[in-house]
């Protein structure tokens, strides 16, 4: 989920809560339970769709992106100084 709502924020977008369940692989009920506490500890916002207030979005958190971001850049730059 949070890979998946990393890309899109790095694309500009955001994702439907539909998306994220389906793209997680689990059962409907374990994903919506883990947006739950995802979004109870600050990783992802929900808000309403500006064209339809029935569905709901979900984006990382702007710290959440931002901390995923330099783990991914120091991850990069690991990899990058190990010899083969």
């Amino acid at each position: 989920m949070l890979i998946d709502l990393y890309r899109a924020a790095l694309l500009g977008k955001s994702l439907s809560v539909t998306a994220v369940m389906i793209g997680s692989g689990v059962p409907d009920t374990t994903a919506l339970r883990y947006l739950r506490i995802l979004e109870e500890r600050g990783y992802v916002e929900r808000f309403p769709d500006k064209n339809d207030r029935r569905r709901i979005h979900v984006r990382l958190s702007p710290q959440k992106f931002m901390e995923m971001a330099d783990y991914f850049r120091s991850t990069h730059a690991a990899l990058s100084a190990q010899t083969f």
